[in-house]
């Protein structure tokens, strides 16, 4: 066993030459990659805000001081459960913050990704639809 661990170890000392070179392609753009990512954030920060304020009884929003992600409270007996729910019967998919070690009061939301504006109106139909 001890063999096997070592020449894994050797035979995996650096990435595959593809990834080095995807690397370095990123690097060359990284402004516009960098900006891309800012903007796209700050966008979807601006819909979250709004989205929260339309639903200050079921969710704590607090902004994220650094980042692109939040825990964000919400006001049912089990984000678990919820999430269970809402991925089956609207295809929305919420990360439980229990899976992440913490209470199972808290979503995980990120905002780095595009298709944000998409999912958070499904989010947003199945709300209405189910009051």
């Amino acid at each position: 066993r001890a063999n096997l661990v070592n020449w894994k170890f050797y035979t995996t000392i650096c990435p595959p030459a593809p990834s080095e070179f995807l690397a370095m392609a990123a690097w060359r753009v990284r402004e516009h990659l960098r900006a891309r990512s800012l903007a796209r954030i700050a966008t979807n920060l601006q819909l979250a805000e709004a989205f929260f304020a339309r639903w200050p009884d079921l969710f704590q929003w607090r902004r994220p001081l650094a980042g692109s992600t939040a825990l964000v409270g919400m006001n049912v007996p089990s984000v678990s459960a919820y999430a269970t729910h809402l991925a089956e019967t609207a295809g929305v998919l919420v990360l439980p913050a229990a899976n992440l070690g913490a209470e199972d009061r808290y979503l995980r939301m990120g905002f780095g990704r595009a298709g944000f504006d998409a999912a958070l109106a499904a989010f947003e139909a199945h709300l209405s639809e189910n009051r």
